[in-house]
């Protein structure tokens, strides 16, 4: 589990309360009270683990950039194709 701001990066990539928790962007005071929680509440950062999504493995992540690439030589390609010669 992680303990982030609520803006930017991970804010976009965590679901508060269900695999990190999120605190006020700025606010020393709410993170603090976070971490506060995360650190005494009961049962809590394992309830957070199991809402943790695993990352995928390489052969995934390979056939997603593999893919990723091949649209956009396609795009480029459409792109040429279609504008006029100077």
């Amino acid at each position: 589990p992680v303990i982030a701001a609520d803006a930017g990066g991970p804010a976009a990539r965590i679901t508060h309360g269900h695999d990190g928790l999120l605190f006020a962007f700025g606010d020393a005071r709410a993170l603090a009270a976070t971490m506060l929680r995360a650190a005494t509440q009961d049962g809590l950062w394992e309830t957070l683990s199991t809402g943790i999504t695993p990352p995928p493995g390489r052969a995934d992540m390979v056939a997603a950039f593999l893919a990723l690439y091949q649209r956009q030589s396609t795009l480029v390609e459409t792109a040429e194709a279609v504008t006029p010669s100077a």
